[in-house]
């Protein structure tokens, strides 16, 4: 059973499209005097469904306004979170460089340390005799060696 939309819009309504009660839809009676025909005026009704549909349309429009500023505003939120992603990134670029080079010298540091106590000058970590030390690369070796004296 197909029902038409306006019997399908009016049927929960207390109303019909011409504005009379729903006691006035029984068909008993009507203005004409036929019984059982509706009192329904066609113009009535086509006026009532324009303004739905104006109503309708000034609401999609509300709706699609709506949306184009929600996605704007995601649009700039992604670009922001964007520039500070490629921000954030370039930041870890140079704190895992300068990391690097923190960690190695403190290896140079440890060595340095390490070379001084195998040194066979076993007073030269003393202060008093400690007079202009310099390190240098032996010609033998290739190494860092120490030189203290004047």
């Amino acid at each position: 059973m197909r029902i038409s939309f306006r019997a399908f819009f009016f049927a929960g309504l207390a109303i019909d499209p011409s504005g009379r009660s729903s006691e006035d839809l029984s068909g008993s009676s009507s203005a004409d005097g036929k019984p059982g025909q509706a009192k329904f005026d066609e113009a009535v009704w086509q006026v009532k469904m324009e303004k739905l549909r104006e109503k309708n349309r000034s609401a999609q429009a509300r709706y699609r306004a709506k949306r184009r500023v929600a996605q704007g505003d995601l649009a700039r939120r992604h670009d922001e979170v964007s520039a500070e992603l490629a921000a954030a990134r370039a930041e870890h670029a140079l704190l895992s460089r300068e990391s690097l080079l923190l960690e190695r010298l403190v290896l140079v540091r440890d060595e340095s340390i390490d070379l001084l106590r195998r040194s066979e000058l076993g007073s030269a970590m003393d202060p008093i005799s400690w007079s202009g030390g310099s390190y240098f690369p032996s010609p033998a070796t290739g190494r860092l060696t120490m030189s203290f004296g004047p």
